[in-house]
């Protein structure tokens, strides 16, 4: 190394100076030049975060993350602010006697009155009823003063100053004639000072008085010690040597600390926002407001979360008691009442320690000088800094090597690498505690308190969510009743005085538990002592019981007779021949022509026959009331016997004719037999049971009285079906000439198409309408129906109930086993939230909510998704806007949610812009969310900021998920403030940025130059706005959509997310094609899409790979298509989706 420099001005060589040459403390402040200590002077990387004071360390972390250290911190200073405190009232004698003695001089010569002029001093007198003084305890005290008074001297300042063998000054008499004294007073005066104090009720108020003073600067001073401590990080700081820098720019840019008239001590960020304060004339703790909720201390609370409209949800009370706004809702948070109740006692040592500390007076000292004398800087050849104490023992450093120094603790000790900005290890090397590098998130044992803190804010909101629709009514049956929205009891109190709170074991009620893993999830289980379920309420509220008997059940006072229903079991044994209307063709004739005989008029089995040679059948047994029917010519002979056939009486007597079926009349309990009269030339009737005949027999039914049409038939009854599996339809002219039509088996037959679906689909190129690329079916939608094409037309429908807000996706998914399914978010019965069908239109499952945005879902398997809605108000640089919440569903359970709060992410919202749906209230308009390369990382896309964002997505072992951190942001509009603050940002040249845009996709990876890099895409509405340089009311007044520059464009971007830059970008135009919301863009190959231009209620296939297109010079923009298929309805179309 060096030791010697050149010096330009001295023209030689001269010794460089070491720290060592230096004395301590000889290079100050007023030795340097304004403005000489500079960033440029100083080396790269030579001073870094963990070369501050470890309490400045602290406060950073208090700011970012509320580490538990924060108290220890605060608790250091209050015993710091004790221990200067019990000094004070340490030196209280010597200050009462600095005080008394100041009086009693004062009294003492105001009390003097000369007579007769100075010269002569013959009469003086004075008034010693205040001072105590007389002519002898004064003399005392003189005299006592001389004899001590040793060697003195005189000079323009003093009078006299008297000194001790050493030339040590003692005391003196000032030229102006005061005196002041090197250390303590005079003993006499002293001891007369005590006893004056003692009785002079004046003088102790003067002195308590002193002493709050003195108190309040002590209090006040605290903070400027901190900052006067950084400042001496300067005023000590060593010589810049070559290669070697003593600040980072990037950590001096990371926070600043502040003071103002409103608060005592602050930090910002490099943008000047605020991270955490003091606030001057309280001394109490400030937060900046959080989106969903802030956090307060007052009397009542130690510690209290409220929301935007500062409505109190849950906190901790002065008695360390949990409180929440719904106190039936507290077995829901028990985990957090828990944390809460655990660290009460630490929450209130903050409020006492912000409380009580002292706000700063004009005109006070900022250090104590035994403060100040406690610690100091040095440096030397071992360190470039080290804090020492007053014995000059080293507390922490920065070694030559410009490494940090921590003595090494008994039980632990503080480093840092490149996992951990900041870390406590113990004795054994075990982490304690610290802050992660990668993320920031503070780490205790092992919990990570970042997330704890935001998975709190989380749970708050659901319970407030929860709690919302609750209400409490009056009810004839009750005292007093709460009940939810739809009506189903919570809890009520009977008439009788018992209560009943759902969930909650009860006097009057069975033991009932609740089984948290229940996979019904029921609400209420009521058990016997053997554990067998009694009863249980569904997760509906129904109540259900095992058995129950009642003897008169009433629905709204009509009495229900069971008994005339028929059971499941009865339903089942029914036979289809056994159903009015049905013809059961395979019964039996039960007339045998062999066995017929003449009639007779015996009297026991028939009469006289109403003509002559008429026959009788043969006997046919039958039962009291049992119908047959008989074919052929009607007679009036029909003839019962008993069980001996005999006594046979005449169905009708008088000679009536009967239809063709007959009844054996109930009360006949005798009837046994049964004959019918047939003429001798009928050969062919028939005689079946029940109330029809079948002519012919055969192993059949039928329903005579059935009317279908059409749709009553499959495919194979409507069409002819040739041996190799192809339709044809068969159809007939005026003429009588037979045509034959091959028919498409995949497409919805015309007649069989509702009404109100209509659409067309053309070629826009000429000939056969085709898709383009490798789809083979679309599916969209319109007001009332789902539905789904192929080239050549309609494959399958589903009716919806009419919306007149409709803007669905549908897509189609395969779940985990292979099986089609369809998904969509819908918002009116029955198919309300986000429902999953099958390939054929039948509902699998069906998350409710009316709250879902319908924009767009995440499909992972069958009962596992992610939705989202409007979350709560937020306020953002005086701006009221929606933000956006996610939320994780998994087998009927939320597993994780996230409410986009990224500062950095709302603060790009087109506040100004006429975009909002939700005016006055801005709102981010989240349109799009999907899985980037992997379900670690999700595509949001925030329509109202121009910039979308890659999400952080964590599953943790127990299956719960964390969102977030925003990794990526990706554009945005040059012109905001925003936009160069942001250092995670992927700016975008002026071509490819968008001006609001729909369905961002991850379209798979692409070579470049050698390399894969994941390519996007997306639809650019083009949205006329002032902020759009190509589409805005000077540039284009009349709204033409004629060009490349004013009509909605496809953009294509490859990204190199290690070196944040866009490596490639492609823009796709159709001019006249336009649509100034909504839409899609769905790329098959490259430079090949199907497109949804919305609000035109149009899909195109579009071919940007043929002599079709132009290309610019650059090779980005991509004007003009070949269309070789388009689909045209009635209304808008929001999205459309192909596979």
């Amino acid at each position: 190394m060096p030791t010697f420099r050149e010096d330009d001005k001295l023209g030689t060589k001269v010794p460089l100076i070491k720290t060592a040459d230096l004395n301590d403390k000889s290079v100050t402040t007023e030795k340097l030049a304004e403005g000489s200590v500079v960033n440029s002077k100083l080396a790269p990387e030579s001073v870094t975060k963990d070369k501050f004071d470890k309490e400045l360390l602290q406060i950073f972390e208090a700011a970012a993350g509320l580490p538990a250290n924060l108290i220890e911190t605060i608790q250091n200073v209050d015993t710091t602010l004790i221990d200067h405190q019990r000094q004070i009232s340490a030196n209280d004698d010597d200050i009462s006697d600095l005080q008394v003695k100041t009086k009693q001089i004062k009294d003492t010569v105001d009390g003097i009155a000369v007579s007769g002029g100075a010269s002569v001093g013959s009469a003086v007198t004075y008034d010693n009823t205040q001072s105590g003084l007389d002519a002898q305890n004064i003399q005392n005290a003189i005299d006592e003063l001389v004899n001590n008074l040793g060697h003195y001297e005189t000079n323009e300042e003093w009078l006299r100053a008297y000194t001790d063998a050493e030339g040590k000054f003692l005391w003196g008499i000032r030229v102006d004639g005061s005196i002041d004294w090197s250390v303590g007073i005079p003993r006499p005066i002293q001891k007369k000072i005590e006893e004056l104090i003692a009785t002079d009720t004046a003088i102790q108020e003067s002195i308590a008085q002193l002493r709050t003073e003195l108190t309040e600067s002590l209090n006040s001073n605290i903070q400027s010690l901190k900052d006067n401590e950084i400042k001496n990080l300067q005023d000590t700081k060593v010589d810049k040597e070559e290669g070697k820098s003593l600040i980072e720019d990037e950590v001096k840019e990371c926070f600043k600390v502040i003071e103002n008239e409103e608060f005592i001590y602050g930090i910002t960020d490099s943008e000047d926002r605020l991270l955490f304060c003091i606030y001057r004339e309280t001394g109490k703790p400030y937060f900046p407001l959080n989106e969903m909720y802030h956090v307060e201390q007052n009397e009542e609370f130690l510690w209290l979360i409220l929301d935007t409209a500062n409505h109190p949800l849950l906190g901790i009370q002065q008695d360390g008691t949990c409180w929440a706004a719904k106190a039936q809702w507290l077995d829901d948070i028990k985990t957090i009442k828990e944390v809460l109740t655990e660290n009460a006692t630490t929450l209130n040592e903050i409020k006492t320690a912000l409380e009580t500390k002292q706000s700063k007076e004009e005109g006070k000292g900022l250090i104590n000088t035994d403060i100040a004398d406690s610690f100091s800087y040095i440096s030397n050849d071992e360190y470039l800094m080290a804090l020492v104490d007053a014995e000059y023992r080293v507390l922490c450093g920065i070694t030559t090597d410009g490494k940090p120094y921590f003595p090494t603790n008994s039980m632990y000790d503080v480093i840092s690498n490149d996992e951990w900005l900041y870390v406590a290890l113990d004795a054994e090397e075990r982490v304690l505690y610290g802050v992660h590098a990668e993320d920031g998130h503070f780490i205790v044992n092992g919990e990570d308190i970042t997330s704890i803190i935001k998975d709190l804010a989380t749970t708050i909101q659901v319970i407030k969510g929860k709690v919302e629709h609750i209400s409490v009514e009056d009810s004839p049956e009750y005292l007093a009743v709460e009940t939810d929205a739809d009506g189903k009891v919570l809890s009520a109190t009977n008439a009788d005085g018992s209560h009943y709170i759902h969930n909650v074991k009860s006097e009057t009620i069975p033991t009932a538990v609740t089984d948290e893993t229940d996979v019904e999830n029921r609400l209420e289980i009521t058990k016997d002592n053997e554990e067998k379920i009694l009863a249980y309420r569904d997760e509906k509220g129904i109540k259900h019981e095992t058995i129950l008997d009642v003897k008169d059940f009433r629905n709204n006072g009509t009495h229900i007779d069971f008994a005339s229903y028929a059971s499941l079991e009865d339903i089942d044994a029914i036979d289809l021949q056994n159903i009015n209307g049905v013809y059961d063709n395979s019964k039996p004739n039960l007339y045998l022509t062999s066995q017929k005989t003449y009639t007779t008029a015996d009297g026991k089995q028939s009469f006289t026959p109403p003509n002559a040679g008429a026959e009788m059948s043969n006997r046919i047994s039958c039962k009291p009331g049992e119908w047959f029917t008989r074919t052929g010519t009607a007679t009036g002979m029909v003839v019962v016997s008993d069980k001996n056939d005999n006594n046979a009486q005449r169905l009708m007597p008088n000679g009536s004719l009967p239809g063709a079926s007959v009844q054996v009349p109930e009360y006949w309990d005798w009837a046994a037999y049964i004959r019918f009269a047939v003429a001798t030339y009928e050969n062919n009737v028939v005689i079946n049971r029940g109330k029809y005949a079948v002519s012919e027999t055969s192993e059949s039914v039928s329903i005579p009285k059935l009317k279908l049409n059409i749709s009553n038939f499959t495919k194979e009854t409507k069409y002819l079906k040739s041996p190799n599996g192809t339709f044809f339809e068969l159809s007939v002219s005026d003429k009588g000439e037979l045509s034959v039509k091959e028919i498409d088996k995949d497409l919805v037959a015309p007649f069989d198409m509702p009404s109100d679906l209509k659409f067309t689909i053309s070629n826009p190129s000429g000939g056969v309408a085709a898709f383009c690329g490798n789809a083979k079916r679309v599916l969209l939608h319109n007001e009332k129906y789902l539905y789904e094409v192929k080239e050549t037309g309609l494959t399958k429908f589903l009716s919806i109930a009419d919306s007149s807000a409709y803007f669905y996706n549908v897509e189609h998914q395969v779940n985990s086993t292979g099986k089609l399914r369809i998904v969509a978010v819908l918002k009116v019965e029955p198919f309300k939230g986000l429902c999953v069908f099958d390939e054929n239109f039948t509902l699998i499952d069906k998350l409710e909510s009316p709250n879902y945005d319908t924009h767009d879902f995440i499909y992972i398997d069958d009962f596992h998704y992610i939705v989202y809605h409007h979350s709560n108000v937020l306020t953002i640089d005086g701006h009221r806007t929606y933000s956006d919440t996610l939320e994780e569903w998994k087998d009927g359970k939320m597993v994780g949610s996230y409410t986009l709060n990224d500062q950095d992410v709302l603060k790009d919202i087109l506040f100004d812009a006429d975009v909002h749906s939700t005016a006055p209230i801005a709102e981010t308009h989240t349109n799009t969310i999907g899985f980037d390369r992997t379900e670690d990382r999700i595509i949001v896309n925030p329509r109202n900021c121009c910039s979308w964002i890659i999400l952080k997505r964590t599953v943790g072992n127990d299956g719960n998920v964390t969102f977030g951190p925003v990794l990526e942001q990706i554009g945005g509009l040059s012109s905001s403030s925003n936009y160069n603050a942001v250092s995670r940002r992927i700016k975008t040249d002026s071509l490819a940025q968008w001006f609001l845009c729909h369905d961002v996709k991850y379209w798979g990876m692409k070579e470049i130059s050698g390399i894969s890099y994941p390519t996007y895409t997306l639809f650019d509405n083009n949205f006329l706005m002032k902020e759009n340089p190509r589409n805005n009311p000077a540039s284009n007044p009349n709204s033409t959509t004629d060009s490349a520059a004013t009509c909605s464009r496809i953009v294509q971007l490859s990204i190199d997310w290690d070196s944040r830059k866009i490596v490639e970008y492609k823009v796709y135009a159709v001019p006249s094609y336009y649509s100034s919301v909504m839409s899609s863009a769905w790329m098959m190959d490259e430079g090949i899409f199907c497109i949804d231009y919305a609000m035109m209620g149009t899909i195109i296939f579009a071919d940007f790979t043929t002599e079709a297109t132009t290309i610019s010079e650059d090779g980005h923009l991509y004007t003009n298509a070949k269309i070789t298929w388009k689909l045209k309805q009635q209304k808008l179309l929001y999205r459309a989706n192909i596979y």
